[in-house]
């Protein structure tokens, strides 16, 4: 009879004293000698014999108690694995780890019936799944590790396991269809361009993929070579150690209905120059289903040894750029050679964030034989841009590849922002006004300066100081020129009756500064001369 069958009361109480003289770990000693530590498992079994699961809410109980003869231990812990079997005993999809421990953490799933750690009960409620491939399914315990914090181990497989009532059966929905595949694509971080060194050629791919009645659980993706080859990469879900199901680096999904997945393919040394496609994509369920998709028609990876189709003259300027107030543009320039049938589309990738990665189609040819694509440079805080890739494809499918982001040697392609090295200038400075009355304060004060700093101007600022050189006030700020191509910076207040000089200060975008006309004659003279104005009584 199958182990797995439902047992006698007798059966079971003669397996479990079979279990207790077979699962004792150890080696027998010597009269005298003394017992090494030993992890036993002395008790598994379901409360349930069946469920039905058909409602989706299903659950079975399983308990399980290991004992450990190493007195000195003070936690116990392991996994067992709850998967569904067939006939034979043998596992079928998906195994469902279930984490224990005597000493329990946040992510420790099962629970603590009693005992201590020499001798402690566990439980797990187990959520039965809805879907299998058919009605009636064995659900099993088929493997149990553990392991104490002195070193002692124990990992037992399906075979001792049944030794225990270590399964139930489950009344489920059926599933007889595998996942569906909703997209496939190069993940993002990766070029479609790849130059050919003589090495194998890593490329990752996302696969997303759902299947909303037993859940994915592995997926195969083929890709094939212009000449025939063909190479496999695949995936399968595992849960980590909190609720998320990972298929590969950079992912992690909530469940298994709608999952992407990481898939690593590695092109072979001698690859040949095209595309490079996927053919075929190989997803299987919870239950076993296999659904294969093929003529999927996505987005190819381009390899090139850069031989039939080239790009000459490459180029980027101009070599120092000014966005020191605004935004400029850097133009990167190569000209095709061996194109069939025109040039499909130019790709440029970048560093240093001074543009997002280009791609023109049908770029236009000008005169001189050359393409121009433009990298749009953001103000001020973009101090470097550099070329890292570019890639070009005709119309014949044909492709050519340079630099470092597609697996070339690096492109010495690198402008800078022009240097802010020079002090900025003033050129002239006036007051609105050289004498107010006390009568009509508070009154404004303006003053006009005309400055100028290869790299702009984008802060001014003025005090006034009375005969003492004591601060009375002042002006300034953010400085934008007006219509006459001058700062114009304002004063509201009183003052009392004296004389007062003017100083100011005019700082680039760079931050450097100049100052002019500051009492005891501190910073530049003034270029029209100084500033001063009188406040008189009346």
């Amino acid at each position: 009879m199958n182990r797995l069958s439902v047992r006698t009361a007798i059966g079971r109480g003669a397996f479990a004293l079979l279990a207790g003289a077979l699962l004792v770990g150890g080696t027998a000693t010597g009269a005298g000698a003394t017992p090494k530590p030993r992890l036993a498992l002395t008790a598994l079994a379901f409360a349930e014999a069946s469920v039905d699961a058909t409602g989706g809410r299903a659950r079975a109980t399983v308990e399980w108690t290991v004992t450990d003869t190493q007195q000195a231990a003070t936690n116990v812990s392991g996994t067992v694995v709850v998967q569904q079997v067939d006939p034979a005993g043998r596992p079928v999809g998906r195994g469902y780890p279930v984490s224990f421990a005597f000493q329990r953490k946040w992510d420790t799933r099962a629970t603590v019936v009693s005992g201590t750690a020499q001798a402690a009960t566990y439980r797990y409620a187990f959520p039965v799944p809805r879907y299998a491939a058919v009605a009636n399914t064995t659900w099993a315990v088929v493997g149990l590790t553990a392991a104490d914090d002195k070193g002692t181990e124990l990992s037992l497989g399906r075979a001792r396991l049944g030794t225990f009532h270590n399964s139930f059966t489950a009344t489920e929905l059926i599933d007889t269809t595998g996942p569906a595949v909703d997209n496939a694509y190069v993940v993002s971080e990766q070029p479609q361009y790849r130059y050919l060194d003589g090495k194998p050629v890593a490329v990752a791919y996302d696969v997303v993929a759902s299947d909303y009645e037993a859940g994915v659980y592995a997926g195969e993706l083929t890709v094939r070579g212009p000449d025939g080859t063909t190479v496999t990469g695949g995936f399968t879900l595992e849960r980590d150690g909190g609720n998320l199901y990972t298929c590969g680096e950079g992912t992690g999904n909530g469940d298994t209905d709608e999952v992407r997945c990481r898939v690593e393919v590695q092109l072979p040394a001698g690859a040949a120059p095209g595309d490079w496609t996927i053919t075929r994509a190989r997803l299987t369920d919870n239950t076993g289903n296999v659904a294969v998709h093929r003529n999927l028609a996505l987005a190819p990876v381009h390899l090139t040894r850069n031989a039939q189709l080239k790009a000459d003259g490459l180029t980027i300027g101009p070599k120092l750029f000014n966005n020191w107030t605004s935004p400029t543009e850097l133009t990167v320039s190569l000209k095709p050679v061996g194109a069939l049938k025109g040039v499909a589309s130019v790709t440029v990738l970048t560093a240093d964030d001074c543009s997002s990665n280009q791609t023109v189609d049908a770029p236009v040819l000008q005169a001189d034989g050359t393409i121009a694509v433009k990298l749009w440079i953001l103000p001020i805080y973009t101090r470097s841009c550099t070329v890292t890739g570019i890639a070009l494809r005709d119309g014949a499918g044909r492709s050519a590849a340079y630099g470092a982001a597609f697996n070339g040697p690096a492109l010495n392609l690198v402008a800078t922002q022009l240097p802010d090295s020079t002090d900025p200038v003033a050129t002239s400075a006036v007051l609105s006004a050289t004498e107010l009355r006390t009568s009509q304060m508070p009154q404004s004060l303006g003053l006009t300066v005309g400055a100028s700093s290869p790299v702009g101007i984008t802060g001014t600022s003025f005090t006034i100081y009375d005969a003492a050189g004591v601060s009375q006030g002042g002006g300034g700020g953010g400085a934008a020129p007006g219509p006459d191509g001058k700062f114009h910076l304002g004063f509201y207040g009183s003052l009392p009756a004296g004389t007062y000089t003017v100083g100011f200060t005019i700082t680039s975008s760079g931050g450097r500064s100049a100052m002019y006309g500051y009492p005891n004659g501190a910073g530049l003279p003034v270029p029209s001369g100084p500033l001063t104005f009188t406040v008189i009584e009346g």
